[in-house]
């Protein structure tokens, strides 16, 4: 198997000698796969399936390996150079952000741009914000590698996911006086994004991280209509702005005894342990990452949109036919179903007696014009002569 040569017997070095190397390689691939998911998520509606595969093979090549192995890799540059990134706030994060904003402006913007467009199923959300917030938990942890220090990184996830959701709330509420449960949402994927960095610090600094990071992301989501791009789904604001904040925050929050906690990790801490010179070692990090990540995503697309029938963006005739039937030949909810076609029988509580429902009544769609009620034809009484 190609990439997977030594990786199913002895236990991973890197892992602390304690797991086995196909399970460290495992969660590695996982983490790719994300970010590139990730970043897809900025086009939206306008993107096409076959190019966006062949850029991935380049794109994990060329922008993710390399940051990761800057990072990660003993004998990276940022590694050696002291850099504190625990859990990917640029090699994940940030890198998603800006691959996602690289991606959108080169295929501009969508069709319809600038209408103001609500959120398709407020649950769904609610739950997609469940599962990753469950799941944030368990990714964060693992990057401790079975230690003790993988609860209080777990802790810290928790409670900055908390604080993002809440600030995020709240700022919303000033402007339009409802308590949204999307915005809390949004903020609390803000806080678990700027968390991922930041795996060095205590409970209550992971509490700051994640208002920082949900109050930078709101104002970037405030002003987004008035940027040249187009992020539909906030990838940019999301990912990239928290992630940046996490990695900047790190170089403030981070400390000796904490990072010591698993017994072999060893820092020289933030400047809360009057490390004053670890601040432009993150800054520097973040400008690396975010660079890198942006420029090569750029060039990547330009060689690959000039190959023939490699076209990122779809024809104005299949963005308005919609992408999910014009790309896969599938749609999420079908107009011609049986629930569309036939409305359902309904039982009233009150008389036990069986009524037709109005669903669809007045609907103009071909399936339901049987059902819509047929008015008697007028019938002319004759005229007295």
């Amino acid at each position: 198997m190609v990439g997977y040569t030594d990786v199913f017997s002895e236990p991973d070095i890197i892992a602390n000698n304690r797991i086995p190397t196909i399970a460290f390689a495992m969660v590695q691939q996982m983490q790719a796969s994300i970010v590139g998911a990730v970043a897809i998520g900025s086009a939206a509606e306008r993107g096409r399936i076959g190019p966006t595969i062949i850029f991935m093979f380049f794109w994990a090549t060329l922008v993710y390996c390399p940051i990761n192995c800057w990072i990660y890799n003993p004998n990276g540059w940022a590694y050696k150079w002291g850099v504190l990134d625990f859990g990917g706030g640029v090699s994940m994060e940030l890198c998603a952000g800006m691959t996602g904003l690289a991606y959108s402006l080169f295929i501009g913007r969508r069709r319809g741009y600038g209408i103001k467009m609500h959120p398709h199923n407020v649950p769904h959300v609610a739950l997609g914000t469940t599962l990753l917030w469950f799941g944030w938990m368990g990714l964060s942890g693992s990057g401790t590698l079975a230690n003790i220090r993988g609860a209080m990184v777990m802790i810290n996830t928790h409670l900055a996911a908390c604080a993002g959701g809440l600030t995020f709330l709240v700022m919303d509420f000033r402007l339009e006086r409802k308590w949204s449960l999307v915005a809390f949402c949004l903020g609390a994927i803000c806080g678990l994004v700027a968390i991922a960095a930041p795996g060095f610090i205590g409970p209550s600094s992971s509490i700051v991280v994640g208002i920082f990071a949900a109050a930078v992301s709101n104002f970037t989501v405030a002003y987004r209509d008035k940027l040249p791009w187009d992020d539909g789904l906030d990838i940019f604001a999301g990912h990239a702005t928290s992630g940046a904040v996490g990695v900047i925050l790190t170089g403030i929050f981070a400390q000796k005894s904490i990072a010591s906690s698993d017994g072999f990790t060893v820092i020289d801490g933030g400047m809360i342990d009057k490390n004053w010179k670890q601040m432009y070692k993150q800054l520097a990090w973040v400008g690396a990452g975010g660079t890198w990540s942006f420029v090569i995503t750029y060039l990547i697309m330009i060689v690959i949109n000039r190959i023939p029938f490699c076209s990122f963006r779809v024809d104005s005739e299949s963005e308005v036919k919609g992408i999910d039937e014009d790309q896969s030949g599938e749609t999420a909810y079908a107009p011609d179903s049986y629930m569309f076609r036939r409305p359902p029988t309904m039982i009233d509580s009150k008389r036990g007696k069986k009524f037709r429902s109005t669903f669809g009544r007045f609907s103009s769609h071909p399936g339901n014009q049987s059902l819509s009620p047929k008015r008697p034809k007028s019938v002319e009484k004759p005229r007295k002569a």
